[in-house]
């Protein structure tokens, strides 16, 4: 049996999450290649980032022009550019540590999302270090090149809520050689869209291929659809997605939106489970 579904609609006059800080690490500016008005900020030999102090980490960075390319984490919102160019912690300072501070208000919820991609480094084990944020350890022992190897990037993304001192904390220590980071991106959640997406986000739904050209599928196997909503990475509603469904599989029809991440939340007669998609 062949159905469209429609979803319901948001509220009018809801707010959506809002970009705060873009930092292309180690770089000159670049423009926005998604909605967003937001460039991406320049972190440069000549004009550093003002969140992070130099005189305590060293003035290192790297340029490459090789082709990168990206694993499946990475939002197509992120320019190509972001990957080629780095900021690591300088040998010759006695730091172990590469300190972000970010100008935050307190109790607010955000979602950090870090960019990563070994430019440098020909095999792995030679960089290694330790991902904090909020004074929360995230990742022991990252080895880009042993995750995804050499010239391809990829994204760790994490919710977190900022502490009293109004500052968004992002710290790489240092376990093996410089610990680097190519790109900050730094998204603030609003209530509305942290009520409809919440903290974590369940991810048993199998859908394919994603990422995604026009159409994606998902298996449907645990009950009946009654609905779905779609939304853009800003938590933004898509009125009305063409969705159909067809035995135990849910074909979505993306072709008529723009390349991004959007979260796709399914309520069934058993559950309700929100899946990340990407479309190119």
């Amino acid at each position: 049996m062949l159905f469209t579904i429609k979803a319901s609609a948001q509220p009018s006059g809801t707010q959506y999450s809002t970009i705060l800080y873009r930092l292309n690490a180690g770089g000159t500016s670049y423009p926005s290649i998604d909605t967003s008005a937001l460039a991406w900020d320049n972190d440069h030999l000549i004009e550093p980032s003002v969140y992070i102090d130099t005189n305590i980490v060293g003035n290192r960075t790297f340029t490459v022009y090789d082709t990168i390319i990206f694993d499946a984490s990475v939002p197509v919102s992120v320019p190509v550019k972001v990957f080629k160019s780095e900021r690591s912690l300088s040998e010759f300072k006695e730091s172990n540590e590469l300190h972000w501070k970010f100008p935050v208000q307190a109790s607010t919820l955000v979602e950090v999302r870090l960019y990563f991609a070994e430019i440098y480094y020909d095999e792995p084990g030679l960089r290694v270090f330790d991902v904090w944020v909020e004074d929360d350890k995230k990742i022991s022992n990252f080895d880009i090149y042993s995750e995804v190897g050499k010239f391809t990037g990829t994204a760790k993304t994490y919710v977190v809520e900022v502490g009293d001192d109004n500052t968004l904390d992002i710290v790489l220590t240092k376990v093996v050689g410089q610990p680097k980071l190519n790109g900050i991106e730094i998204i603030e959640i609003t209530p509305t869209v942290q009520s409809i997406f919440g903290k974590k986000a369940r991810t048993t739904l199998a859908a394919f291929p994603n990422p995604c050209k026009d159409f994606v599928t998902l298996k449907m196997d645990n009950g009946f659809v009654k609905d779905i909503q779609l939304f853009d990475s800003y938590g933004k509603q898509v009125e009305n997605p063409n969705a159909e469904v067809s035995g135990n599989d849910l074909r979505l029809d993306l072709s008529s939106q723009p390349s991004g991440v959007y979260m796709l939340k399914v309520t069934n007669d058993k559950a309700t489970e929100t899946l990340r998609l990407i479309k190119h």
